[in-house]
Order: C-alpha cells, then sequence, then structure tokens
C-alpha cells in the first residue's frame, strides 16, 4: 500500500508507516529522531500467530540475533479503540470470485480479538507485556486471563463476532456502529484495487492466462485494527485464513487440550457456504446470505 500512497496520498493513508530491516535500518534510524515519543512494533517477516513480536522506541532495543535476519517495523498505534478497557483487532472475510471485471463481496459479519490484559499505551516499564499489546489469538488463548466464548452468539469471551461489539461500542460508548463499518469498507476496498495486477498476474501464470475465463475464487482475512478516532487501519492481508474451528491449549502436564469453538464454527461455516453459494450461481444469486456485494 505505500506505492499506491506515494501517487494517490491520504486516500491511502490506513497502513502504519513501515519499514524493512535490515536494508532499511538508516532510515528507521531518522524516523525514530523524527518522532522521538514514537513506538514502534517489530515483526519477524517469517514469523506467525504474534510469535516473535516486540515493542521498541530506541534503535538498541533490536536483539543484536536479527541483523541477519528481515524484520518488519511499523509506527505503533497507541490511541486504539478499546472495549472491556482492552485492545482489540478484528477479522473481516472478503470474497474475490471475479478479477476481469473485479467482482467482491463483503462478509458483513466477522471476528473481534481481544487482549487479556487491560490497555495502557507503551512504555519502558511494559512494552514486554504481550497480552496487553498484541491482539494474536494464538498468544491469548495462553493467558491465565483467557476466556472461551460463551456460545456461538459471540456475545462474551476474548473472541465475540463483530456484530455483538458493535452493539457494545454503541450502548456503552454511543458510537455509530455505521461509522465503523464504513471505515472497514473503504479500507478493504482500497486495499484490493491496489492488489488487482498482483492478483492478475498471479492468476495469468498459475490458472488461466484468460483472467476473464477464471472459474475460481478466493476468501480473504482482512486484519483491522479501529482507533479511537474511528479510523480503520489495515495491519495484515491474509490470502489462505485459517479456518480452524478448534481451540488448542497445552495443559501443564505438556497434553494438548482440544475444544470446538461454536463461533469459529458459526461463523467461518457461514462465510464458505454461502461463499459457495455466491460462486456456483452463474448469474446473480437469489441471497448474498452474509455477504454484500460491493
Amino acid at each position: 500500500m505505500n506505492r499506491m500512497e506515494k501517487y494517490f496520498g491520504e486516500e491511502y493513508e490506513f497502513t502504519p508507516l513501515s519499514y524493512m530491516l535490515p536494508e532499511e535500518e538508516d532510515l528507521l534510524d531518522e524516523d525514530m529522531v523524527k518522532y522521538k515519543d514514537m513506538w514502534y512494533i517489530a515483526k519477524p517477516s517469517k514469523g506467525c500467530g504474534g510469535d516473535g513480536i516486540f515493542l521498541i522506541n530506541r534503535i538498541t532495543d533490536i536483539p543484536r540475533w536479527h541483523s541477519t535476519s528481515e524484520l518488519l517495523v511499523q509506527h505503533y498505534i497507541t490511541d486504539p479503540l478499546l472495549v472491556d478497557k482492552k485492545k482489540f483487532d478484528l477479522r473481516v472475510y472478503v470474497l474475490a470470485s471475479g478479477l476481469d471485471p473485479l467482482e467482491c463481496y463483503f462478509c458483513t459479519e466477522g471476528m473481534v480479538r481481544l487482549c487479556t490484559e487491560i490497555y495502557k499505551a507503551p512504555d519502558r516499564s511494559n512494552r514486554r507485556l504481550k497480552y496487553m499489546h498484541l491482539t494474536n489469538f494464538s498468544l491469548n488463548k495462553n493467558s491465565a486471563k483467557y476466556v472461551k466464548e460463551n456460545d456461538e452468539n459471540g456475545g462474551g469471551g476474548n473472541k465475540r463476532l463483530l456484530s455483538k461489539v458493535l452493539e457494545v461500542l454503541e450502548k456503552e460508548q454511543g458510537i455509530d456502529p455505521v461509522k465503523i463499518l464504513e471505515q472497514i469498507k473503504d479500507t478493504w476496498s482500497k486495499t484490493i484495487i491496489g492488489l488487482i495486477p498482483y492478483l492478475a498476474d498471479f492468476a495469468r501464470i498459475s490458472i488461466n492466462p484468460n483472467i476473464d475465463q477464471l472459474r475460481c475464487f478466493q476468501i480473504f482475512g482482512f486484519d483491522i485494527l479501529v482507533d479511537k478516532k474511528l479510523k480503520a487501519w489495515l495491519l495484515e492481508v491474509n490470502a489462505n485464513p485459517s479456518l480452524n474451528m478448534y481451540l488448542d491449549k497445552e495443559l501443564p502436564n505438556g497434553d494438548l487440550e482440544r475444544t470446538l469453538c461454536d463461533l469459529d464454527k458459526h461463523l467461518k461455516s457461514m462465510v464458505m457456504q454461502d461463499a459457495v453459494n455466491i460462486v456456483k450461481s452463474k448469474t446473480s444469486p437469489d441471497s448474498l446470505g452474509c455477504f454484500e456485494k460491493i
């Protein structure tokens, strides 16, 4: 998205300013001099599920062992919108069923992942508290304070349905849910537009040179963080979002406990079923289910 921001300015200013280390370490150092109070989040380029992520505000905070491995360093969003005083992000799903012409559908339901510790702005004393700053489910599920959802309605726990969180935000903070959804749609739709050249090239090479004759589809998972000004920041685009419906948790004795997550089953089954129904229809489908055409 940085290239799109270069040409289209503020229309694409929804990704945190980023640097790839070690190549851009000098640029990061200059940025830190310019923004003395800025905090940064560092992510190993080959990591997943929150592994190896840490917060910094000095170049010297970066461990020496990272000098030979790629590290993505981004401005840290320090004013996130909170639920139950905790930071959260959300996963929304987008179905792309055609590239020429572009045909996309947005799932009106999504998944919210909450941290397990009450949020405080980062400082030198709390920067290592991952359960406070990192929303990754794979990390927070191991917290002693992790609360499993009650049922598929997703109204409680550290995983919740987007619709339920929007209801809470409206009731407790007076936030119009329509404004949040509009920001989310604006962010993902502009992201898809920026990805079209790459998706088209991949489709021509790997699937069919004539992309107007494609007979396939793809579901993307967009990870988004909303700040207190209701701006939707794009954190990550997942080309193969997880459809896992189980909670795997390691017990003190080393055994693995696996339990079915009703919320995951409800949401992910709905997404897949409705996506397949849309794609199977050779003309406009009678019902879009949980999806909305954009």
